[in-house]
């Protein structure tokens, strides 16, 4: 009898994910096209999971182990693309290794294939989770509403990776032990919900990107010796002065590495300082902005709640329902009735 795994619909999610992102961007840039293979790939290995387990086609497991050892390298050179790392690090050219090693298993130890994915899962989740360290602030090219929720998003797929190897390893040991009698159970929930978060986290990431390429971080490096300023107050005073003059808050694809380019502060620098001197991120700190225009905008003029957020800088209703939150302490409406009354 014909039936459709579940791995397959997995996968139909995920393409789903893939075309709702192709929609969005208007503008493809390298970082695009690096998340759309990224959630390409998770389709792809969710198919392979599917016809491996749901048709019992064990050939496919050769390349389902190489596939699944290539994502996440790819995956860290995603986020580093976020954090303007990819082109910078000497050791790219060492996360092809992980496929080519288990390439090699294959054709000489291919009992030691489960062991490989194990140990890269749990290396690139160790990676993602030292590249979460930097906080939002560290995710320089996406854009400043957006970079929290790309920050959780990046630790919800190091956390996963983390969760991924330990499941790895209990399947390969219960094919050992008991000719893999929970093995299909934990594949068909645990595994393809960790997919899932994977595509998601993926899909959210590229849609934090600008429309428009972000110059290499090199321009914001130069900037250090152009313009350096004396303390965090003077950084924080010239930031406040540049937001307010030129309004590029209300800019929705600011990021942190255009505001360093525009003041000609280092990023690192921008970012230090708001934290030290505002107890912020800089997302925050601009949202800060943002919102008081919002208000701004609310109490005077006839503009519904949609149009005073794309007006204000905001792209995404969720995004501005909760820093609008976070700023007031109520729901945009109900400031609006209170402002009136």
């Amino acid at each position: 009898m014909f039936f459709i795994p579940l791995p397959f619909i997995v996968a139909l999610v995920l393409v789903f994910l893939l075309a709702q992102m192709t929609w969005r961007q208007g503008v493809v840039v390298l970082a695009n096209q690096r998340f759309r293979l990224l959630l390409g790939g998770y389709a792809l290995l969710s198919v392979l999971v599917g016809l491996r387990w749901g048709y019992g086609i064990k050939l496919l497991l050769p390349l389902q182990a190489t596939l699944a050892v290539s994502l996440a390298p790819w995956a860290l050179r995603c986020y580093q693309t976020l954090a303007q790392d990819a082109a910078a690090s000497p050791w790219q050219k060492l996360h092809a290794l992980p496929a080519l090693g288990v390439l090699a298993l294959i054709a000489w130890w291919p009992q030691a294939i489960d062991a490989a994915v194990v140990l890269v899962y749990l290396g690139y989740g160790l990676a993602l989770l030292r590249l979460a360290r930097r906080g939002p602030d560290g995710l320089g090219v996406a854009r400043l509403d957006q970079a929290p929720l790309v920050h959780r998003m990046l630790q919800a797929t190091a956390v996963s990776l983390l969760l991924s190897a330990l499941v790895d390893a209990f399947i390969a040991w219960d094919m050992v032990s008991s000719g893999g009698r929970y093995s299909a159970l934990l594949l068909g929930s645990f595994e393809l919900f960790l997919l899932l978060i994977w595509g998601y986290a993926a899909s959210v990431a590229a849609d934090s990107l600008p429309d428009h390429a972000t110059p290499p971080a090199e321009a914001v490096i130069q900037a250090e010796a152009a313009a350096p300023l004396a303390d965090d107050q003077r950084t924080v005073a010239a930031l406040q002065q540049l937001l307010q003059d030129q309004r590029l808050y209300l800019e929705p694809d600011l990021n942190l590495i255009r505001l360093a380019r525009k003041s000609g502060i280092p990023a690192r620098q921008i970012s230090a300082a708001i934290n030290r001197v505002e107890g912020k991120n800089v997302s925050q700190y601009v949202n800060d902005f943002r919102i008081q225009h919002a208000c701004d905008l609310l109490r005077s003029s006839p503009q519904t709640v949609a149009e005073a957020m794309l007006a204000s800088g905001f792209q995404t209703k969720s995004n501005f329902q909760r820093e609008f939150r976070r700023v007031t302490g109520t729901t945009p409406a109900l400031w609006r009735q209170q402002a009136e009354g």
